[in-house]
């Protein structure tokens, strides 16, 4: 993630920069604006990465009674297709591939497989809202370079 800092001052001028390179640019500011513009450009790679990061973990997969549950984005949707499927037959069995393999479930696992991937993907985007109101709340360019998304992920309760 490209973190941004206030370089050297020249001539009443502050460089504003990023670690990457990708920016750099002369401010006639106060080393409080400066840091200020600096935070502000830094938020939203903050943002940024803490999107990835909860995709990572949405995506990841779920263990549910001794099987590997895939929450892929198709996982989702294929779950959901079943999921209608069985609304319409309640003693249906259905054929499910599972990471490990292939297994046959009633509707009843069906619906409580359905329950736990969803608990687990609103887990992980519940999170990422409690960890981007942190991130909004930053006040300083200080706080944004030492934010440590693990550690705020973890106490916000992330799966």
């Amino acid at each position: 993630m490209t973190r941004y800092r206030i370089g050297e001052e020249v001539d009443g001028r502050l460089l504003v920069e990023s670690d990457d390179g990708s920016y750099r640019a002369w401010h006639i500011a106060t080393p409080t604006e400066a840091a200020a513009i600096a935070l502000a450009l830094s938020k939203p790679g903050l943002i940024a990465e803490l999107a990835a990061w909860r995709w990572g973990r949405e995506t990841a997969g779920i263990e549910y009674q001794g099987q590997r549950i895939g929450t892929g984005r198709d996982d989702q949707a294929m779950l959901s297709s079943a999921l209608q499927l069985a609304a319409f037959d309640p003693d249906r069995r259905i054929d499910w591939k599972t990471p490990d393999g292939w297994v046959q479930i009633d509707v009843p696992t069906l619906q409580a497989v359905g329950r736990a991937v969803g608990e687990h993907v609103q887990a992980c985007f519940s999170a990422e809202s409690r960890v981007a109101a942190r991130i909004d709340a930053l006040a300083a360019l200080e706080d944004c370079t030492e934010f440590d998304l693990a550690a705020a992920w973890a106490a916000e309760g992330g799966p």
